[in-house]
């Protein structure tokens, strides 16, 4: 397979550095033991069989199947011995990163997970993955690796250290990943250090050196022992359990690394109590074939013994589940130290504070929530809390139509709402009557001449309100001699302090001919933040200017003696006059500081 680029994508990979490494996503104590087998097509389709090894009288304690989806390809379904499962936006466990640049260039590129502990059964060391076509790869991306990890308890076995670092980071010329904040190793036993990554073609052109604490231990690409398409790149099936490390398929559990042997025990090239380890990866021939940059790393592991003990720790959610905009409280418990963090980063994890044992989460999109937690011994475990955020039931537009004459002629439409959480409840309140009503129609017909304040609710309990106001239009009515009165009602005001527009004041000429004015002030939410009435007595003494009488409606402050924020906000003035009759004038004014 032979990779172009152009060349000045080539000189930005050279001089730049990204933001994300390799994240923790996985770590734990435990008496028993780890193992894990990948599975590759490439761009193709069809069945991979990959082995793990599981001693008997094992209980399963964790298991994950693994994807790396290069691009923004739509979901997929693939079947694990028998096993239907479907990877989406929702099971994203990394940021985004670059994965390949050439002909097709892999922005927006993730690593995914599912949880499978409740279907992988000890008993069983063989598993088949089938992996169906993808179309318009060149246009989405397409999932193009899948990896078993499964880690177990016996407690016959030894005591094992497992981690497993998923990747943040773009490829590159030189990968270098420094893998941090795991449990102490004792190098006197193995430590094996396994990956998984993709599209190590071979070892002419298109292999990577791989380096340990400054130690080389070989060149790695080609196409795996249990795939017949190329370019599937590498990955270690392995096990490790009782202070040994295992190799399966074609990899070799000694201290080196070449092709497609992609396992290796580093034991000779880390210190005894050592808590990081620095792995660097080096394209073999950069620059060749138009300077691809072709090979990225999905995930590297390591397992050994350690002088930690096993400890217990939890991470809960009040719920699992809510809405767009709302806030949920996460709890650990068991370490002395709590670094939490969130995937995928939208708009940041959404984390009020991720060094303590309790933040609150308020994710912009569902969102994985890992935790790393560390005790008083500096041993390292973590654990996982899925957030799943539904979205609220906006709709596209909201259409009125305004009475005429006061003769409630008015109705409103919701429009369209695409969040597909249908069914739908509507719900409409009168602001100045209250009276409401509720329906499963997105219509409301026969409304009067008043501010309503409208709700959605969707399956889901999500919803959203809006205040609508419905005018009155007085074209071609009856003429009275409450017309004969002239309000002037300004639509915007500045309570700065600068004795300029500071309130919201209307004018009215022939206020004489009122008997009483009452104005009231909504906020978009319909709630009341000013209230005024006079009675007849008070407007006959009010001062005149250039024949007008001025009537302060609002200062700026919510009824609270708070200064309330900008906006717009909503009025209705009513006023009747000496001859009996009552007119009610609505319409909106905007707040600015």
């Amino acid at each position: 397979m032979i990779f172009f680029k152009p060349l000045v994508l080539f000189f930005l990979l050279l001089c730049c550095q990204y933001a994300y490494a390799q994240q923790l996503f996985e770590s734990g104590i435990v008496y028993g033991g780890v193992t894990g087998g990948g599975f590759s097509t490439n761009t193709g389709s069809g069945t991979v069989v990959s082995n793990v090894a599981i001693p008997p009288n094992s209980t399963i304690k964790k298991a994950y199947l693994l994807a790396t989806r290069d691009g923004v390809a739509p979901d997929i379904d693939v079947v694990l011995n028998g096993n239907i499962y479907t990877f989406t936006n929702a099971s994203v466990i990394s940021n985004k990163f670059i994965s390949t640049i050439n002909t097709w260039t892999w922005a927006n590129s993730t690593i995914h997970a599912m949880d499978i502990t409740n279907n992988i059964d000890s008993s069983v060391t063989v598993y088949s993955l089938t992996i169906p076509p993808q179309f318009n790869i060149t246009i989405n991306g397409f999932y193009s690796s899948f990896y078993l990890f499964i880690v177990y308890e016996n407690p016959a076995l030894s005591k094992l250290a497992y981690n497993l670092f998923i990747n943040e980071q773009d490829v590159a010329i030189t990968s270098t990943y420094s893998l941090v904040n795991f449990s102490s190793i004792n190098n006197n036993n193995s430590v094996g250090l396994e990956m998984w990554s993709t599209f190590f073609c071979d070892t002419i052109q298109d292999g990577s050196y791989i380096d340990v604490n400054s130690n080389q231990l070989g060149l790695l690409g080609g196409a795996e022992s249990n795939t017949i398409h190329s370019c599937t790149g590498v990955y270690s099936n392995f096990a490790h359990y009782n202070d040994s490390l295992f190799g399966l398929e074609d990899d070799t559990p000694d201290s080196l690394m070449s092709a497609t042997d992609a396992l290796a025990d580093i034991k000779s090239y880390v210190n005894n109590n050592d808590t990081n380890v620095n792995v660097v990866f080096t394209l073999q021939t950069p620059g060749i074939q138009g300077g691809k940059l072709t090979n990225p790393i999905a995930a590297l592991m390591l397992s050994y013994s350690t002088p930690c003990d096993t400890f217990s720790t939890t991470a809960t959610a009040v719920q699992d589940t809510i809405c767009l905009g709302d806030s949920v409280q996460l709890s650990a418990t068991g370490g002395s130290t709590y670094s939490w963090f969130g995937v995928p980063i939208a708009i940041g994890s959404g984390l009020s504070d991720t060094t303590i044992a309790n933040p609150l989460a308020s994710p912009p999109q569902t969102t994985t929530y890992i935790v790393t937690i560390k005790n008083d011994s500096g041993c390292v475990k973590t654990e996982h809390i899925k957030i799943w955020v539904n979205p609220l039931p906006t709709p596209t537009n909201i259409i009125t139509t305004n009475t005429l004459c006061n003769d409630s002629s008015g109705n409103l439409t919701v429009g369209i709402i695409n969040s597909n959480t249908a069914p739908y409840s509507y719900t409409l309140t009168n602001l100045e009557t209250s009276n409401t009503i509720t329906q499963a129609q997105n219509t409301f017909n026969n409304l009067g001449n008043a501010t309503y304040l409208l709700q959605i609710i969707d399956i889901n309990g999500c919803s959203v309100t809006d205040t609508i106001l419905i005018n009155d239009v007085q074209v071609g009515c009856d003429v009275s001699d409450t017309l004969e009165l002239m309000i002037t009602i300004p639509n915007v005001f500045t309570p700065n302090g600068d004795n300029e527009n500071d309130n919201f004041v209307i004018q009215i000429i022939g206020a004489e001919l009122l008997e009483s004015l009452e104005t009231k002030i909504f906020n978009r939410w319909g709630q009341t933040v000013e209230n005024r009435k006079w009675k007849v007595e008070s407007l006959e003494t009010l001062p005149l200017t250039n024949n007008q009488q001025q009537f302060t409606i609002w200062n700026g402050n919510t009824t609270a003696a708070n200064e309330a924020s900008e906006g717009t906000y909503f009025y209705i003035i009513s006023y009747t006059t000496k001859a009996g009759e009552t007119v009610t004038e609505k319409g909106s004014v905007t707040l600015l500081r």
